[in-house]
Parts: structure tokens; sequence; C-alpha cells
């Protein structure tokens, strides 16, 4: 695979329109992007420390009954209370908490997970359940584009990641996949896209794939994401961790590159970012 980058001196504005003819979402207007889980996000949640960046974005479905909480949460109650149940877990230096917002997203999120039962629905968060039922447990999730099945992952028991694809998607003859990121213009003969926490594959691998073909289920890992049960205090219920690789790499990434942001984004771009931005070009 070759990989052509050039440097640019003006930024790519964002476009929330998707092309017609190229990429298309892998799930439905249904699902938002888990606030505090976006793609390269410095990872303070207790479970994660092995895995200091987020490598995705998270999609959960949108609330569509009335709150069971109104309103908003006093901040300095909920770090507080985040501060006193982990104690070592909150690095008081770094930039990330002089964000007033995203700090209150990232507390509300994880004293949820951690039982302690301040549930926000406005952002997507449902009762908590021993049912996987709700979060679009068991929902399709279609392939952005064609491509080749070149890894299928179905454990039998839970595991950290759950039942996972990932999908290669070639440039037709005469083209390629045109992006801006980070101030580089790169031209990909190919690139590839991660769908992981499946309840369900619905593809195995070295099939071929079409565009808008469900290739999976929205799941909880097997249980991982539980709620009530979920593992590791992760319970935030099921959803659909979504990548786009630039670069090959194996479907379960070690946690050396894991945690180093300049080993991450030299094989994963923010995803909603090239879905918006990419296109399809001649050579």
């Amino acid at each position: 695979m070759k990989i052509i980058f050039y440097n640019v001196l003006l930024f790519f504005s964002l476009s929330f329109i998707y092309s017609e003819d190229f990429l298309q979402n892998p799930l439905s207007d249904d699902y938002m992007i888990h606030p505090g889980e976006g793609f390269c996000d410095e990872m303070y949640y207790h479970s994660y420390r092995s895995r200091k960046y987020h490598t995705a974005v998270d999609y959960i479905k949108k609330w569509k009954k009335a709150p069971i909480l109104q309103g908003e949460n006093d901040l300095s109650n909920l770090l507080t209370l985040y501060q006193k149940k982990f104690p070592n877990s909150i690095v008081e230096t770094s930039s990330f908490w002089k964000n007033k917002e995203k700090l209150k997203e990232f507390l509300k999120i994880n004293l949820y997970r951690e039982g302690l039962d301040i549930i926000d629905t406005n952002i997507g968060l449902y009762p908590k359940s021993n049912l996987d039922d709700s979060y679009g447990h068991g929902d399709k999730v279609y392939a952005i584009y064609n491509g080749v099945v070149v890894d299928s992952f179905d454990p039998l028991e839970p595991s950290g990641w759950g039942k996972s694809i990932l999908l290669e998607h070639n440039a037709p003859d005469g083209k390629v996949f045109e992006i801006i990121w980070k101030n580089k213009l790169y031209r990909l003969e190919k690139f590839w896209s991660g769908y992981f926490h499946n309840e369900s594959n619905l593809v195995s691998k070295n099939d071929i794939i079409t565009k808008g073909q469900a290739i999976c289920k929205i799941g909880s890992a097997n249980g991982i994401f539980n709620t009530l049960n979920g593992k590791n205090g992760i319970k935030e219920g099921s959803h659909l961790h979504f990548e786009i690789r630039i670069r090959e790499s194996s479907l379960f990434p070690e946690s050396s590159i894991l945690s180093n942001r300049e080993k991450v984004e030299s094989i994963y771009i923010d995803p909603i970012y090239f879905l918006e931005n990419s296109k399809l070009v001649n050579k």
C-alpha cells in the first residue's frame, strides 16, 4: 500500500454532508457520539489505564423518552464524589480538567458507570438493567463502503473487545481516497474500518462486502458493558466502537500503541472527520 502526503497550509473545513456515491454512516440518525469517548481523548476512566488514548468514537442510541432526571448536577459535588471513589485516577495537571463541559460529561458518565445513580438521559444514558435490550442492543450496523473482511473475531467467552470486525476498503482502479488530516494531504489506495463490541457478526473472514450491507449487530461485548454487571467498572451499556485506520495493523493493537498518542495518530484517524471530509478522486 502506498500513502502519499503533502504539507498543506490550509485546514479543510468540516462538512456535515456525506457523499451519496462514496461513504455511508455505519448507523442511523437514532445514534449519537458518546460524550467523553471521542477519538484520541485521553482516557482517565480508572479501568482504562493501559489504554491511554481512544482510537475511535463510540455510538450510543439517543434517548427518545422523557428524561428520568432533569437538570444539571453540581460540578464540584460530582468531582468530590469521583475523587472519593477513585483518589488516584484524576491527573490534576491535565488540560482536560480545564474544560468544564467536558469534565461535567466525564463525571456524569463515570459516576453512572459506578452505580452512583447520577443519570442524565439527555446525553443518551438509560436506566440500569440486567437486560441488554436497551441501548440499541441488536440493531444492525452497516458497512460504510465496499470492501473485504480481513478479520472477524467471534469469541465464545467475554473478552475485552468482544465480537469484532475489520474491513479493508480498496479504491477503484484509477482512484484514491483523499483526506486532509493534521495539515497533511493523504492520498490512500486503501483504508480500514473497524466495528467492535458486537452482539453478533453477520459476515466472516474473506467475505466480499458492499456499501450499506449489514455486517454485525450492536452488542455489549458479551456482557462486559452491562449496566449492572459490567466488567472492570465499565457499565455504560451496549454501543458501537467505530474506527477508521489509514495504515495496516492487527485487529487488536498492543497497549504500547494505545498508550502513545503519536503511534495512535499514525494508524488511526478521527472516524467522523473521515466520513465527513474524505473524497474519492482520480490519481
